[in-house]
């Protein structure tokens, strides 16, 4: 899937940028990079995938499926090994549109929360903790999930810049979306596309976000 820009825009994170970006499958390219990411089986569009063969070839007992080409929990999925068939529907027909991919659960996400960490003009701006509601494993606010702003670990830091550096280029605005995992960041996402930024819980970083903008426009 391309992108697109209107002859004469300007985007500030670069059109090459937002068309890796926009496929989940960028995650098997920072991981190829030495990126620690979740371990997933990427299905391209069109493929063929048996959920239970995949949960019992990995030893996976909780999974979820998403597609890649998606934003805010779109058609995610998250089932047991024991009972996949609603999950495999949904696979199903998402490959008949577009890729998808396939995770081990990550834990964490309930009893700890999923990290976002924001860099404006490459410098680490703010960081919240969202925990998704009572039943649910979304984080996204739409979905209930408690959002608090936190200042991460040291190592996190560093695992997010890492994964800002490991991008083909560097962006002007990020959000690193991870949970924590014996003290580092197992990377869920790199947010490049006009991310939910969380200003709201960090008004100081407002000037921040317009200083990067236009200095990115000058």
């Amino acid at each position: 899937m391309k992108a697109r820009a209107a002859e004469g825009s300007r985007i500030l994170n670069p059109l090459p940028l937002v068309e890796w970006n926009i496929d989940k499958f960028h995650l098997c390219d920072l991981h190829d990079k030495g990126i620690a990411t979740l371990p997933t089986k990427y299905v391209p569009r069109g493929g063929l995938c048996d959920l239970r063969d995949v949960a019992k070839e990995h030893g996976w007992d909780e999974l979820v499926v998403k597609p890649s080409f998606a934003g805010g929990a779109f058609r995610a999925v998250r089932f047991l090994a024991s009972d996949c068939a609603g999950a495999q529907r949904v696979l199903d027909e998402t490959l008949f549109t577009c890729g998808a991919l396939v995770q081990r659960y990550a834990p964490e996400i309930i009893t700890e929360g999923e990290w976002s960490i924001f860099s404006f003009a490459d410098i680490y701006s703010h960081a919240v903790l969202k925990i998704p509601a009572v039943g649910d494993f979304r984080v996204q606010p739409q979905f209930g999930s408690t959002i608090t702003r936190m200042e991460p670990p040291p190592a996190l830091l560093a695992d997010a810049e890492k994964v800002l550096a490991a991008c083909p280029v560097r962006p002007t605005y990020a959000r690193i979306d991870g949970v924590s995992r014996d003290g580092r960041l197992i990377l869920m996402e790199a947010e490049l596309i006009e991310p939910y930024l969380s200003l709201g819980h960090a008004p100081d970083a407002r000037d921040r976000y317009i200083a990067a903008v236009m200095g990115a426009l000058v």
